[in-house]
């Protein structure tokens, strides 16, 4: 069965996208497995409508180097996020999916995107981050089976990757 066999595919009008009705939520942070998720997802909508990929961006503290010297603000933070985001996408053939940059804690930033938009699934990578970062900010994926008021699918890494390990 395909979860986005009724949905209309993104429609470009320059760079703006128009907004699709959202199927599948996948977050990423740039991690091979991040990467593999969203393979899975388009895989499962049968093509890339309904997919939404959203990258978030953890707020900054006020003694942050570029936000002490005032060479970094969320609005630049977020730019660059959005140009990484979708340069990413053109390279790996996935230009046609919904992108979002959000802000805040990742785990509740994704849940209250995936439960705002309705969609029926979220799927995750079970490990983003290597080792020590993660044993000191927990399971991402976790926390967002927690906080999700739909199905999430939690997918490991692919062979060979540096998050399979």
């Amino acid at each position: 069965m395909q979860l986005a066999h009724d949905l209309t595919h993104n429609v470009h009008k320059g760079s703006i996208m128009e907004e699709t009705p959202c199927a599948i939520v996948v977050p990423v942070d740039f991690s091979d497995a991040s990467w593999a998720a969203l393979e899975r997802a388009v895989k499962l909508a049968g093509g890339e409508a309904g997919v939404h990929v959203v990258h978030v961006l953890r707020p900054l503290s006020a003694v942050e180097p570029g936000i002490v010297w005032g060479t970094v603000n969320d609005g630049t933070r977020n730019q660059a996020a959005k140009d990484r985001l979708h340069g990413e996408l053109q390279r790996r053939g996935h230009g046609r999916v919904a992108a979002r940059v959000l802000f805040g804690e990742p785990s509740k930033a994704v849940a209250d995107y995936a439960n705002d938009k309705g969609a029926p699934l979220v799927i995750v990578s079970a490990f983003g981050h290597s080792g020590f970062l993660r044993s000191l900010l927990g399971s991402t994926a976790e926390r967002i089976v927690r906080h999700c008021q739909c199905d999430v699918l939690v997918i490991r890494p692919p062979q060979g990757t540096s998050a399979s390990l």
